[in-house]
């Protein structure tokens, strides 16, 4: 998603922006994946952990690796993605994941001391959303 009006950043630093928006959003789409639960209780990460060490065949292993591999998270957005963790930590739950509120963020602003800019939580918005959605995919 590119930066739109409105995120109160100048022009010329859109296309800037939108690499790291889409960068934080490759390491959390991969973050939500692995740690989302399977039927048995585990998370696909723990799955893969386990075939990775079990594994004789480097072939295999090479290829659990691989499924394993999350990218980084872009080191200039890393406040957002621990403002989302800590505040997802205390999300409402009940027949699925509730949304994180704009009340919620401007608490946890109020009460850390810190401020986001509005598209630091557009960030914590899209990150939320994503969360949601693949939580809520059945596992396979």
């Amino acid at each position: 998603m590119a930066c739109q009006a409105g995120d109160g950043l100048p022009a010329s630093r859109g296309k800037f922006y939108s690499a790291l928006r889409d960068e934080l959003r490759a390491f959390a789409q991969k973050t939500f994946e692995l740690g989302r639960p399977e039927k048995d209780g585990g998370t696909w990460r723990g799955l893969l952990e386990g075939l990775v060490e079990r594994t004789r065949d480097p072939k295999r292993r090479a290829e659990y690796e691989a499924e394993l591999f999350c990218p980084p998270c872009p080191a200039a957005l890393a406040h957002v993605w621990n403002a989302f963790a800590r505040l997802g930590a205390r999300r409402a739950s009940g027949f699925g994941a509730s949304p994180i509120s704009f009340l919620e963020i401007e608490s946890f602003q109020r009460l850390t001391g810190l401020r986001f800019m509005s598209l630091e939580i557009r960030l914590i918005e899209e990150l939320d959303d994503l969360y949601r959605k693949i939580m809520s995919e059945k596992a396979e």
